[in-house]
């Protein structure tokens, strides 16, 4: 069964045409994964998070972090970047850059030393990043690599997440109302979380802020999660008012 997105079906197996033959359906999960997958599976990017997770949960429980840059728009070869910390224990703030000393940002990875999965300024981080000056003055070449293979990946000792957009005017416009409002969003947020545990009390924090995370923003974002010590992503949806799946490894 698929949901009708214009002319097109989304479908459990990816967008397919309607009866117009217009694919109108946003970024296909189903082929993203693969992609999610083959970056993590990098060795020096899985070395990285590896060492972004055992950073981030060692005392005294700081958020730990680095930038995911590309050595040049040519290549998919990324830049090493440095393990840093702003020593707080809720936030992790990416450094964008967009030139060949610095690299050219495609998105983050940080840890979350309570466990708990993607926060709703992990998200906006995307949409953030979509509007540096930098990136808007190179213009619009530079500006679809970027969106092409942004994400931002969240470390945790319960599984590792990544999201990705898969509607970008959508994504922006939560920005916009994020911006506005962020005591309320993260409110709102909390709230979706204990909604979610009071209808179903034996799942986790963790399980319920990756609720809250999809049911808030799924609309505008794509959603991967890799067991412990994993690099292969499945993409997570709602269905019945449950975490699932979208698709069986």
């Amino acid at each position: 069964m698929g949901l009708l997105n214009g002319a097109a079906v989304w479908s459990e197996c990816g967008c397919i045409g309607g009866t117009s033959g217009i694919m109108a359906c946003s970024k296909d999960p189903c082929k993203e994964k693969v992609l999610v997958t083959q970056r993590a599976t990098r060795s020096d990017l899985k070395t990285q998070n590896e060492a972004i997770l055992a950073q981030s949960i060692a005392p005294p429980g700081y958020e730990h972090g680095a930038d995911q840059k590309l050595l040049n728009t040519s290549k998919n070869n990324y830049k090493t970047e440095t393990i840093r910390s702003n020593t707080s224990t809720h936030s992790f703030l990416p450094n964008f850059s967009l030139n060949s000393t610095e690299g050219y940002s495609v998105g983050a990875s940080h840890g979350h030393p309570a466990g708990s999965g993607p926060s709703p300024k992990d998200v906006m981080q995307i949409a953030y990043q979509s509007k540096d000056a930098e990136l808007v003055a190179a213009g619009s070449t530079a500006v679809s690599k970027y969106k092409a293979m942004a994400s931002a990946t969240t470390m945790t000792v319960n599984g590792n997440y990544v999201i990705t957009a898969k509607d970008w005017p959508a994504l922006c416009a939560f920005q916009t109302a994020f911006d506005a409002d962020e005591n309320g969003a993260n409110d709102d947020f909390v709230d979706e979380a204990l909604t979610y545990q009071a209808a179903h009390p034996t799942v986790t924090d963790h399980e319920a802020t990756v609720y809250a995370i999809i049911k808030i923003y799924g609309s505008a974002i794509n959603v991967y999660k890799a067991s412990p010590g994993s690099t292969t992503y499945t993409p997570l949806t709602i269905v019945s008012n449950i975490v699932t799946n979208l698709l069986r490894p």
